[in-house]
């Protein structure tokens, strides 16, 4: 079942981008230290020589240009990421789900896309109306992710499963270790199509 209440954005989200007016002279030869997530796609994904690519990663490439900026991007998995921008290791992170509670510590881009959180089950599990149907049950999300940020606030009876990757989420519900697992719905039919997965639905 797809939750369409639960649409979310993705933007650029930066712990500051100062204009080059308020940085002084050196603005222009900093190295900007973007994280991101490689298991992301289409917002962020390593393409076949390893290097990062995607939605995000082609906008902050094109601003950086435009401005003349210099940009290192660094790749690790999202809650190391996370945490890395709140002690200030990094610039910026390429892609994050908008939420009240981000905009109020982070300064976040102007969002450029538009996905839904979706609740994926195996074929046959019973079907989910509300989040008040996952009392007591085990839902695996992205360790510090939206789907884990929102499931914490609004359905503190569901028994949350944290972990590192994405594709692991749905591996790990095929597996039967959950019960369902939510997750932004482009990259879970892509992975669902790329890790043959296909006894899981939404």
């Amino acid at each position: 079942m797809m939750l369409k209440t639960l649409a979310i954005t993705f933007c650029c989200t930066f712990l500051f981008w100062a204009e080059p007016s308020q940085a002084g002279e050196n603005f222009n030869e900093r190295i900007f230290v973007v994280g991101y997530e490689a298991d992301s796609p289409p917002y962020v994904f390593n393409d076949a020589q390893g290097e990062p690519d995607g939605f995000s990663i082609a906008l902050i490439k094109a601003v950086a240009k435009e401005q003349g900026l210099h940009v290192h991007f660094q790749e690790a998995a999202w809650a190391e990421t996370f945490r890395a921008l709140e002690r200030g290791d990094i610039d910026a992170i390429a892609a994050m789900g908008y939420s009240e509670k981000r905009a109020k510590n982070f300064i976040l881009g102007t969002p450029y896309l538009s996905d839904e959180l979706t609740l994926f089950r195996r074929e046959g599990s019973p079907s989910v109306a509300s989040t008040g149907d996952l009392l007591g049950k085990k839902v695996l999300v992205l360790q510090s992710g939206i789907s884990h940020e929102y499931l914490l606030k609004v359905a503190a009876g569901a028994k949350l499963i944290a972990v590192k990757r994405w594709p692991e989420i749905l591996s790990r519900l095929a597996a039967g270790e959950a019960d369902y697992a939510m997750m932004p719905n482009m990259a879970g039919r892509y992975f669902i199509k790329q890790l043959q997965l296909f006894e899981l639905v939404s």
